[in-house]
């Protein structure tokens, strides 16, 4: 699934191509995919200007005239595919050359045809992905069901501890519960717990306060990281020269099960279960 790192990398590549341009068409191929009416959501956006392109957490918004909002989540294997002329851009769930060859393919759900011929795609394999048209109070009401937003100043260290110090859950689930910290995923949770020393199992109100601020400190530092390098998942293709997200290259635990940590040497890295999820880290660096 595309965290927080992956839709932000998406957010900016698509600001800089579709920013300003009006839409002339929306062709919905697959109903289920448009939450509330088709007929309405169609109305609704052809003839708008795309003005702002925003994210609350793993959730990007298009703003449009009149204060109109296109909520876009990718869920598990959504993506979005810029096309103009031999320029594609493709960001979401792993994308591969299939994904961007002979577009629309049968994983096209809804395309936008630009005024100046270009065109995006929404592809998602599974279907568990949406887009819905919003007014600007509902955007609110959105936007207030999720936390706190790990990449913002006001994630302090003072509130990561308020929330983690009340719960009895498993730290890697606080870290992950979009209602509590938003955009965060099960790559990056497991990279923050590997880089800050501590178990992902471990009870979050069982952390001290040097643990607490650690894994503050990695959550930006890390999720930055993964802004700066595309994350390991968005690919950008410009006229056949294909560039995928770097970030991939940094990983310390996250599919390395049964091998060798890069940190002590010594012990090799296991995968336990943690809230239903895979979960990697190695039991001599991490207590």
């Amino acid at each position: 699934m595309p965290e927080l790192p992956e839709v932000e990398t998406i957010r900016r590549s698509l600001k800089k191509n579709i920013i300003g341009k009006k839409i002339a068409e929306v062709l919905v191929r697959k109903k289920k995919i448009v939450r509330g009416g088709v007929d309405d959501f169609i109305k609704g956006i052809v003839g708008k200007k795309i003005e702002k392109i925003e994210r609350a957490g793993k959730l990007l918004i298009f703003q449009l005239l009149e204060e109109k909002f296109i909520l876009v989540h990718l869920k598990m294997t959504g993506q979005l595919i810029f096309e103009k002329g031999k320029k594609v851009v493709a960001g979401g769930h792993k994308i591969s050359d299939k994904d961007i060859e002979g577009l629309p393919n049968k994983y096209t759900h809804i395309i936008f045809r630009f005024t100046d011929g270009a065109k995006m795609f929404f592809n998602d394999m599974r279907q568990f992905g949406y887009m819905r048209l919003v007014d600007k109070n509902e955007k609110i009401k959105v936007e207030n069901e999720y936390g706190i937003d790990p990449l913002k100043a006001s994630f302090t260290e003072k509130v990561f501890s308020e929330i983690v110090s009340v719960r009895k859950k498993k730290i890697k689930t606080v870290l992950m519960e979009q209602g509590l910290i938003v955009g965060i995923g099960n790559i990056y949770a497991d990279e923050i717990c590997f880089k800050a020393g501590v178990r992902p199992d471990r009870s979050a109100n069982s952390l001290s306060e040097a643990e607490k601020k650690r894994i503050h400190k990695e959550c930006k530092n890390i999720l930055k990281k993964a802004v700066k390098y595309k994350g390991t998942t968005f690919r950008d293709f410009r006229d056949g020269e294909g560039k995928r997200g770097g970030f991939s290259k940094f990983l310390k635990v996250y599919q390395r099960e049964g091998r060798t940590c890069l940190k002590c040497r010594k012990e090799k890295i296991k995968k336990i279960s943690v809230g239903g999820r895979g979960t990697r880290y190695c039991p001599v660096c991490q207590k």
